[in-house]
């Protein structure tokens, strides 16, 4: 299969869990910021997650976990399923 890179369009979240929030984060009132990048497959699956870009490291893991169990609606061409590439943000924010 060829990867896609720009076929957002069909390309839906189906389920996102929330990372969970380093607890020597949160006692040290520390907010953070992970970019990942992933590659999906034809079934919707996250593969090969990577960090990009991230304010801390503590925040590292928890979004991988998180990414990695995380499903989406595979990228089409036409009708057919196809590799895709993407890209999230997640925020690490006390309330």
């Amino acid at each position: 299969g060829k990867d896609v890179e720009r076929a957002n369009d069909a390309r839906r979240t189906v389920l996102l869990p929330q990372p969970v929030y380093p607890r020597a984060a949160r006692a040290a009132r520390q907010e953070g910021r992970v970019m990942v990048c992933f590659t999906l497959d034809e079934r919707g699956k996250v593969r090969a997650p990577a960090v990009r870009s991230s304010t801390a490291d503590v925040f590292n893991q928890p979004v991988l976990d998180a990414i990695s169990a995380a499903r989406f609606t595979p990228a089409k061409v036409g009708r057919q399923p196809v590799r895709s590439t993407a890209c999230r943000t997640f925020l690490f924010v006390l309330r």
